[in-house]
């Protein structure tokens, strides 16, 4: 069925998502242009790799009116939980640069930014 619709053989390919991959890009006809830059192919190795994002501390409190064991000679605090679903397709539905890939100085990104950057950050 891949050979016959998109002219792909399927045992050209390790694991399906390569070919899914290889489908994508010649059903829609995007040209990817090539990566000169050792440092930038580097950089988008690198943002390949996945995880887990997060600020966690090992012990939350709250402190208000409505706990019992509120203590009113303390400030209120009150603790929130947020989680996104489906994370993963919203990444996915996300589009990819191909092409006029170019390095920005940090300060040029708020001048710059158009919603179609990759940006690299050290945390």
């Amino acid at each position: 069925m891949c050979l016959q619709h998109y002219g792909l053989d399927p045992l050209h390919h390790y694991i399906s998502p390569g070919l899914a991959s290889d489908a994508a890009l010649k059903i829609s006809k995007v040209k990817l242009e090539l990566l000169h830059d050792r440092d930038m192919l580097l950089m988008f190795v690198k943002a390949t790799r996945g995880g887990v994002s997060q600020i966690s501390h090992r012990h939350g409190k709250a402190n208000h009116k409505h706990m019992s064991y509120y203590d009113t000679t303390q400030p209120n605090k009150h603790l929130t939980y947020l989680d996104a679903n489906n994370l993963y397709w919203r990444a996915m539905s996300e589009l990819l640069p191909t092409h006029k890939l170019k390095w920005r100085e940090p300060e040029d990104v708020e001048t710059f930014y158009n919603g179609k950057m990759i940006m690299l950050w050290d945390v």
